[in-house]
């Protein structure tokens, strides 16, 4: 038997406009109670993906080193 836990790639379906502000809405919700903003809360989650992603990032800028140093020989 397989579990959902077993799966290692998830497909997110796009939702609607519609789906996407009542989320957000219920969202704002719990986090007021929470006593956070919603604003603050994105924030935070914005720098979580750059820092989950910031090999990417290194390796990108360090390519770029690269391919510029080789092009100034």
């Amino acid at each position: 038997m397989m579990w959902f836990s077993d799966f290692k790639e998830v497909i997110i379906m796009a939702a609607t406009k519609a789906e996407k502000k009542d989320t957000k809405e219920l969202c704002e919700l719990i986090l007021k109670t929470q006593g956070l903003s919603y604003e603050d809360w994105l924030h935070e989650k914005h720098n979580d993906v750059v820092t989950q992603n910031s090999n990417v990032l290194k390796k990108a800028v360090n390519n770029l080193l690269v391919n510029k140093s080789s092009l100034s020989q």
